[in-house]
């Protein structure tokens, strides 16, 4: 991952009114560590990305990144799950590396659910969900990100970014630790991702850091007031970009889908 953290604390606002109801897991509420990196990114804090999961199969290590937005559910790219055959989803994880980590958590998925439109020609409708054999139990290590169902909520407003992930770095290696950085909202997108211009995807950028392969299913998300909390809500779905990486990337709208992710967690 190529550098980017954003912090925002402005839309205090848009909140006032909003129902505890209208997150899809009142969980994610929580303490969360704040910070800044992904290409040219930094590491995480430890215990600053619970809602980070990592995507294997039996036979490769790490596929790719996802989102734990529900006790039963991971949120992720289409493209990370489709053709891939049985997943395996690690929670908890901060260092790659570490193997006898107490806190590393494994589940089966029972259910890879990528949306029925995604097209991989036209890079369209990039957005999966896996479900997991069994309720995810709740630590410092590992809870839900949120997700606002709230209609009056318009994250188009929101132009500054943080992403999360252990895609490939300046050193052309995948990342052992966590990395994260900031993103700004590129409107209208830029010629890297003008692609972008539709109402379901972000093209999102840096001059610092950018997102590469193995960043794909994980979260851009904003940091933002909801009533007397602070919490990180996620915007975006890291989806795809050139191969060189170091230049502006799509992302996967979330709010865009949020009914198509309600309706099948609630089943």
């Amino acid at each position: 991952m190529k550098s980017f953290v954003v912090f925002l604390a402005l839309f205090g606002s848009v909140f006032s009114h909003v129902k505890i109801s209208h997150l899809l897991d009142k969980s994610c509420i929580s303490p969360r560590k704040q910070q800044e990196r992904i290409v040219f990114g930094q590491n995480a804090l430890v215990e600053s990305s619970p809602w980070m999961a990592i995507l294997r199969s039996s036979t490769v290590d790490f596929l790719c990144a996802g989102t734990l937005i529900h006790k039963n559910f991971v949120l992720t790219a289409a493209h990370c799950i489709i053709g891939k055959g049985q997943l395996i989803v690690r929670l908890g994880v901060y260092d790659r590396s570490c193997t006898v980590c107490k806190e590393v958590k494994e589940y089966n998925v029972v259910e890879s659910i990528p949306h029925p439109r995604f097209s991989v020609y036209q890079e369209s409708n990039d957005i999966g969900l896996l479900r997991l054999d069994k309720d995810v139990k709740y630590n410092s290590y590992i809870r839900p990100m949120c997700l606002i169902l709230d209609p009056r909520f318009n994250p188009r407003i929101i132009d500054r970014f943080q992403v999360f992930g252990w895609g490939i770095t300046q050193n052309s290696t995948l990342s052992q630790v966590v990395q994260t950085t900031h993103m700004n909202r590129r409107t209208p997108p830029t010629s890297d991702c003008s692609f972008a211009n539709t109402n379901s995807k972000i093209c999102a950028g840096s001059e610092l850091a950018y997102t590469c392969m193995g960043d794909s299913g994980g979260p851009l998300i904003s940091e933002v007031q909801y009533k007397n909390y602070l919490i990180f809500a996620q915007i975006g779905i890291v989806s795809n970009g050139p191969e060189s990486c170091m230049t502006d990337a799509v992302y996967t709208d979330v709010n865009y889908f949020k009914w198509w992710i309600q309706s099948h967690v609630s089943r």
